[in-house]
């Protein structure tokens, strides 16, 4: 899940999470830091670490939390053991990898993408998240929560809101060197192919 707001990204790390724990998928949570972390849970560094050779950016899955050696075992997706002391954690640097800002996806690639789209999603911005998932890439709007919400007109004026944000260029280029080039927006074309979805979010 991709997110331009880091509020937004925390949100969802939280729902996420939620799930999973009524899912029985994570176990008991232990709180380190600011943050609590279970076994089962993806997480994210997002400090170089030279000593422990985690770096920023590292990815891994949680499979055991040990609070008297004060370290967390973890496994990254190629199979490579981690240990993680409650230190780097304590530190505010390591997060829940279930969500994460534009800005850290970059470069990267998944199978699927969700995206949360907001009223910053301009042309460049969303070039570049819908185009990390390999098999799908999908974009949601959240709509302003309202018990007499039912869809339909206003519906359909939030998307075309945001159909308007995302072929909005925030690229510093000159209004001739775009009229020059002859180029077809981008971002529009990739606007059509993706599954847009739209509704509320449900309360925390």
């Amino acid at each position: 899940m991709v997110a331009t707001r880091h509020r937004d990204v925390d949100d969802l790390n939280h729902r996420a999470r939620r799930r999973l724990g009524d899912a029985g998928v994570l176990g008991p949570q232990l709180a380190i830091g600011e943050r609590c972390f279970s076994v089962g849970d993806d997480i994210l560094a997002t400090r170089n670490d030279y000593r422990i050779l985690v770096f920023n950016g590292t990815r891994a899955t949680i499979t055991s939390i040990d609070p008297n050696a004060r370290r967390i075992e973890a496994v990254d997706p190629r199979g490579r053991p981690i240990a993680i002391p409650f230190t780097y954690a304590e530190a505010g640097d390591l997060t829940h990898g279930y969500a994460t800002t534009l800005h850290r996806a970059q470069g990267a690639t998944v199978d699927q993408t969700f995206v949360l789209a907001d009223d910053s999603l301009h042309r460049e911005r969303s070039y570049s998240s819908l185009s990390r998932g390999v098999e799908a890439n999908e974009l949601y709007l959240a709509v302003p929560e309202d018990d007499g919400h039912h869809g339909g007109p206003e519906d359909d004026d939030l998307i075309e809101r945001l159909r308007q944000t995302v072929n909005h260029s925030d690229a510093k280029t000159l209004a001739l060197d775009d009229l020059l080039s002859g180029r077809p927006p981008v971002a529009r074309s990739r606007f059509d192919e993706l599954r847009l979805s739209a509704g509320t979010l449900p309360r925390s």
